[in-house]
């Protein structure tokens, strides 16, 4: 009876994309908070930030009554600059169950950094859980700003830095840099892809694209990397070993394979479909 338990569990997991705990019978099967699910995050009406840096944190918020514990960086995605004022991020399995929180800015002063209220638009959303477990949040933008500097999360992994040069043949394409690693919900089930980072580049021009995803690798973890030109006109994949601490720093394409065919969908331009006019 016992096996057939764990199997009908394991069964659940794949179908959810939630782990579950088995104990003495099917009633008492639990959702476990570490069970990774999709993110999806839809913005709408951002006419004011396109040109400018915005960042998007996914965050378990800890436990407000336990002094030992502290909001963690899930998932992240920069995007430098925002080429569009309707769009659609997606982080497949990105983050746990128990990440509920997203916190998000548009750098309004350009001056680099998270400034106060005002200075930049400023915002934390709650997530929404959908049936079929994936949390979401859509939002039209407003001025109801949040001081995200309190009770912030901190980037505590390594950096990915991505430098490119010479690849004029991708001017005016959109860049799109994705990080995946691989995880298990439970021993007994198979290795799954989660895609917990997340670079947007508005453009390459004058073939050189630079942008840096903070603080998301797992040092000295094995991670892949993807860069997709174009929407799918050119996808590019390699693996790699993060290191112990500094930063990854993409320079070259010439460790790629520029073959990949499967590329991840994460970031999806949508304002002819959803925006104004």
């Amino acid at each position: 009876m016992k096996s057939i338990q764990i199997m009908l569990g394991a069964l659940l997991a794949l179908t959810t994309g939630c782990s579950l705990v088995v104990a003495d019978g099917v009633a008492d099967l639990t959702t476990s908070l570490n069970g990774k699910r999709d993110v999806r995050v839809t913005m709408l009406d951002l006419d004011p930030h396109v040109g400018q840096y915005l960042d998007f944190q996914v965050i378990e918020p800890g436990d407000p009554t336990d002094a030992t514990s502290f909001p963690q960086l899930e998932a992240r995605a920069v995007i430098d600059p925002l080429p569009t004022p309707c769009f659609e991020i997606l982080w497949p399995r990105g983050s746990s169950l128990g990440a509920t929180r997203l916190d998000f800015y548009a750098d309004l002063n350009l001056d680099g950094v998270l400034s106060a209220p005002g200075d930049d638009h400023v915002w934390r959303r709650e997530l929404t859980n959908e049936a079929d477990g994936t949390g979401t949040h859509r939002f039209i933008h407003d001025i109801n700003f949040d001081d995200i500097r309190s009770s912030q999360a901190t980037a505590t992994g390594v950096d990915v830095e991505v430098a490119l040069t010479g690849i004029d043949a991708q001017n005016g394409q959109i860049a799109i840099v994705t990080l995946i690693r691989d995880f298990r919900d439970a021993p007994e089930l198979p290795q799954q892809e989660s895609v917990f980072g997340i670079g947007v580049v508005g453009a390459v021009e004058a073939g050189m694209m630079n942008i840096t995803i903070p603080g998301l690798l797992d040092a000295s973890g094995d991670h892949r990397i993807e860069l997709d030109f174009g929407e799918g006109a050119m996808t590019c994949r390699r693996e790699f070993t993060a290191p112990a601490s500094g930063a990854f720093v993409v320079d070259s394409l010439d460790a790629f394979d520029c073959g990949v065919t499967d590329r991840h969908i994460v970031f999806r331009d949508i304002a002819d479909a959803m925006c104004r006019g």
